[in-house]
């Protein structure tokens, strides 16, 4: 009974701790002036300083993606990559979710267009994708492999470690 006491009080105490360390960072309070009991002033946690980054992405331009696709790759395994990440270009998708992407997820839309109906390994949000004649093409071209035949996949998409060889 008293071990469990003990526990308890220990967690309580290092889950306040922890909520003032997290108030201090996020609000960027510096807590020197907390004193302890002798008098003098105690600094019970460093001032931190949070520096925030600004995230710069580079795209590919339409003629870099044009010079990817026309380009030609000895070798079966390199194509598919290619065309793989041709595919997630055009569609936005990410390697997990055209790894899982299965026939019926490819529905047609209202008008009568193709679309990507699926739901996103990540997040679990809703997805709807038009696919565009380039990732149609990447489509067609694979019919014929045999994960696509056995109705697995969509896309013949190896894994992370065959794909990054």
């Amino acid at each position: 009974m008293l071990f469990g006491a003990v526990k308890i009080l220990l967690l309580y105490v290092v889950w306040k701790n922890r909520c003032w360390s997290k108030w201090s960072f996020f609000t960027k309070k510096d807590l020197w002036h907390i004193t302890d009991r002798s008098g003098p002033k105690v600094a019970h946690f460093r001032p931190a300083k949070v520096v925030y980054y600004v995230r710069r992405f580079q795209f590919l331009s339409k003629e870099e993606l044009r010079t990817l696709e026309d380009k030609e790759i000895d070798g079966e395994r390199l194509n598919v990559v290619r065309d793989m990440f041709v595919f997630c270009c055009y569609t936005g998708l990410s390697y997990i979710d055209v790894q899982k992407l299965h026939p019926d997820n490819i529905v047609k839309h209202i008008d009568g267009s193709l679309w990507i109906k699926s739901q996103r390994t990540k997040t679990k949000s809703r997805l709807g994708i038009p696919l565009f004649p380039t990732s149609l093409g990447i489509i067609e071209k694979y019919q014929d492999h045999p994960k696509v035949v056995n109705g697995d996949c969509v896309l013949p998409v190896l894994n992370n470690q065959k794909s990054n060889a």
